[in-house]
Order: C-alpha cells, then structure tokens, then sequence
C-alpha cells in the first residue's frame, strides 16, 4: 500500500466517526458476537451506514475502559 494512502478502514472511522463491529470487537478485546448483544440490548449506541451496523468511536473507547469487559 502507498504510504500517502489509508485503509479503508481507517477512511471510513474519519468520514462516518463509527466503525463496524468487527472493528469495535478488535479494539476492545470482547468477542464480536458480545458487542452485537450490547447493540440489541441497546447497552451500546449504535448507527446504520449504508445498510451496516457501527458503533461510534467514542462509544468505543468508552467501552474498552469500562472494568466489567475488561
């Protein structure tokens, strides 16, 4: 990859401030399927781009801070 580019990943997080539960569930170390149940539960806000489901970056980092999913 070209140094001046970024993932789509990173692109996406900066346009839209959310990232995609997969992401959500690697930055926070708790298996993907738990972050789908906060989101059902709604425990964990969440919003809809183009059809997928994503957690703001804050929410996010609030999470991975939280001592129970630690």
């Amino acid at each position: 990859m070209c140094p001046m580019k970024k993932s789509p990943s990173e692109s996406f997080q900066q346009l839209t401030g959310a990232v995609s539960l997969s992401a959500a569930a690697r930055r926070t170390g708790i298996p993907r399927r738990q972050v789908r149940q906060l989101v059902q539960q709604g425990r964990l806000p969440f919003v809809q781009v183009r059809g997928q489901i994503c957690v703001p970056a804050k929410a996010v980092r609030e999470l991975s801070r939280a001592p129970r999913f630690r």
